[in-house]
């Protein structure tokens, strides 16, 4: 089963080494720098995962994550080194961050949603 998941960062050199690295996974990945967008399409199309960078253009990642669909399970992408307390992550991965550990967690939280279903 092809994941599909969106990952939300201002940085598009990042969203292209995401793209790069998910090249040969089995998921579908779509990616996004400006929040608006990447609201709208997780409102229509329910992603398996969103990855979401704290600092954006206009919001912080935590403003996005609440006005995402409380059922999509989501992870905090930072390089902040103190976050204000939120409910709405499943996971929090630190920049620079290894691709090997976003696997690892994007399985996790995705194992765990299913099970909560």
């Amino acid at each position: 089963m092809t994941l599909r998941l969106v990952y939300i960062d201002d940085e598009v050199e990042l969203g292209e080494l995401m793209q790069e690295f998910m090249h040969d996974q089995d998921v579908a990945l779509r990616c996004f720098d400006k929040e608006q967008d990447a609201i709208e399409f997780c409102r229509e199309n329910t992603p398996d995962l969103v990855l979401i960078d704290y600092r954006l253009r206009h919001m912080t990642g935590v403003d996005v994550a609440r006005q995402l669909p409380p059922n999509i399970p989501k992870i905090l992408v930072t390089g902040e080194l103190e976050l204000p307390k939120c409910d709405e992550f499943q996971q929090v991965i630190s920049k620079p961050f290894d691709f090997k550990v976003i696997i690892k967690l994007i399985t996790e939280a995705v194992s765990a949603q299913q099970l909560a279903e």
